[in-house]
């Protein structure tokens, strides 16, 4: 859980950035995602709202609703099915 002692090195930059932009959100960083989603299940106040940094890499995880984002430059509908794992090139 991102504090008052969370620096980009020990948490990670994009996550320190929302924790510092956004102190009134809970932030959660954990490289297993069922151990993550199992702590913040365990906080007093539940979170009406998760979201989840490249979760469709984690099968098992079972959302209400997805957001897939893309690249104006590169849209996903352009490539392969996903997953599709490394693309030699990219």
């Amino acid at each position: 859980m991102a504090n008052s002692n969370a620096t980009a090195e020990n948490i990670g930059d994009e996550p320190f950035q929302f924790y510092k932009k956004h102190p009134e959100i809970t932030v959660s960083v954990s490289e297993k995602r069922s151990i993550g989603l199992e702590a913040l299940e365990q906080l007093p106040q539940k979170s009406e709202v998760i979201l989840l940094d490249d979760v469709l890499q984690h099968r098992w995880v079972k959302a209400d609703f997805m957001i897939l984002t893309t690249s104006y430059e590169k849209p996903f509908f352009k490539d392969f099915l996903f997953p599709c794992g490394i693309i030699e090139g990219d």
